[in-house]
């Protein structure tokens, strides 16, 4: 098929790209003797010229007598965009944090999450972020994060930009963050394996810096008895806080700052 002409299609102008739409009659002056029986040929044309002057068309031409017929072409065909599903890892954030019950400390528990939004871009969050003077930002999220690497390790790097946060503080919903780096560790199965974090915020001129770490090994009970250090507080993965150690995980803040991850079975 050679020679086609596209008469009569809607032209407009969207977000600075040139769009053709429409459903006409092709006009063709070479037919290939296979398609000579279909007589009323129709083509469904969807085409743009973006703002580097590049055309992209995909046309579906049909025949209004033979429900069974389709043909599909395209042109500078680019592969549509289907994000990786989220996942999210559980960790502590050395910095500053919000316990459950209303103190601020510098190692807590943080939900990581990673949720795709372009080709190897991603929007980074942790769920429970504080700065020193006593202010919660809550959920923080990493915008326009650049993933690299391979199947087994991942890096997510961003130099510079904007965090956005739920904040209650009118001045704390939005953050100025340098040097952003998560480095992912993933087995044959895509699960996380590793999972390490840091990066900077300014808060008015001082620079406050945060890493995480995700440990995928829950630490057990006899380990926990026998380690150096009293429990402070204990936690379900819920983030309600108990008195004593709850079957399943546990999250245990120890006196001397460490947190562990406790198994009961």
């Amino acid at each position: 098929m050679s020679g086609v002409l596209f008469k009569g299609l809607e032209k407009k102008e969207v977000n600075g790209e040139v769009v053709y739409t429409g459903t006409v009659e092709p006009d063709i002056t070479d037919l290939p003797d296979f398609y000579l029986g279909y007589t009323k040929l129709m083509a469904n044309v969807e085409a743009k010229i973006d703002e580097s002057g590049d055309l992209y068309a995909t046309i579906v031409f049909t025949d209004e007598d033979e429900p069974s017929f389709k043909l599909t072409a395209w042109f500078n065909y680019v592969e549509p965009f289907v994000p990786a599903d989220p996942f999210s890892v559980e960790g502590g954030l050395v910095g500053y944090t919000v316990t459950d019950d209303g103190d601020f400390s510098n190692n807590v528990e943080n939900t990581l999450t990673f949720t795709e939004t372009a080709e190897n871009v991603y929007t980074l969050s942790f769920s429970n972020v504080a700065i020193p003077n006593g202010i919660g930002l809550n959920t923080v999220s990493f915008e326009g994060v650049q993933r690299t690497g391979n199947d087994s390790e991942a890096s997510f790097t961003s130099k510079k930009g904007v965090a956005k946060t739920t904040a209650t503080h009118p001045s704390y919903t939005e953050v100025d963050y340098t040097d952003f780096e998560a480095i992912v560790g993933f087995d044959a199965e895509k699960k996380v394996t590793s999972c390490t974090a840091q990066f900077v915020i300014d808060n008015w001129g001082e620079s406050v810096a945060y890493t995480f770490n995700y440990d995928p090994t829950a630490t057990s009970v006899n380990t926990v008895v026998a380690a150096d250090g009293t429990v402070k507080h204990i936690y379900t993965l819920t983030g309600a806080k108990v008195t004593s150690l709850q079957r399943g995980v546990n999250i245990v803040r120890t006196a001397d700052g460490r947190t562990l991850k406790v198994l009961k079975k």
